[in-house]
């Protein structure tokens, strides 16, 4: 996975009122957090954020933040940890940013991605339930898959499609117990 370019303001002003200011001239107030390091307060310009964070899959994306005073290493990246919207415009509100190292294993969130055509689906009229939407993973932040497909090709009704069935990437652990039920299909 390529790291992907973000330039983002150091800030020194916190709170409600500086945070509004920041929002009026198009930039979201944002933190950066971990490995031991101190927190940085940023200001994240919205259009070239929303580019990074709609145009990868949004929270996988390895992010190499530039900003004055923060200090840049190859073997550090950044991942978006939470982005806070409002609930009624859906505006964004403010980024938090986590610092991974790209030679240790982290635990990740990956999109569950259902593909092929399935028998009990098309000719019986069943319907798939899918019961995770994403599912935790283990692996270097550079092996962070995209998508993870589930592939329902040939199921019938009544077939489930267990963890232990999802496909095996290289560098990749999936978290959950192998007999855990991504989907089902049912009448």
């Amino acid at each position: 996975m390529e790291l992907v370019p973000l330039t983002v303001e150091a800030r020194t002003e916190t709170g409600n009122g500086p945070a509004r200011r920041l929002r009026a001239a198009g930039a979201i107030p944002g933190v950066v957090y971990g490995l031991g390091r101190e927190v940085v307060h940023v200001a994240v310009p919205q259009r070239p954020f929303e580019r990074v964070y709609v145009g990868s899959e949004g929270a996988n994306t390895l992010i190499d933040l530039e900003a004055p005073g923060i200090e840049r290493e190859t073997s550090v990246a950044a991942i978006i940890k939470e982005v806070q919207r409002d609930p009624v415009t859906s505006a964004l509100l403010s980024v938090d940013f986590q610092w991974v190292s790209l030679r240790q294993e982290i635990e990740v969130e990956v999109h569950i991605e259902v593909t092929g055509r399935a028998p009990g689906v098309a000719d019986e009229g069943g319907v798939v339930q899918q019961h995770l939407h994403t599912i935790a993973v283990t692996c270097l932040p550079t092996d962070i898959p995209e998508r993870i497909e589930a592939s329902i090709e040939g199921m019938q009704i009544g077939d489930s499609l267990h963890v232990s069935a999802l496909p095996e990437i290289p560098g990749v652990t999936y978290v959950p117990e192998p007999d855990e039920v991504v989907l089902s299909i049912a009448p």
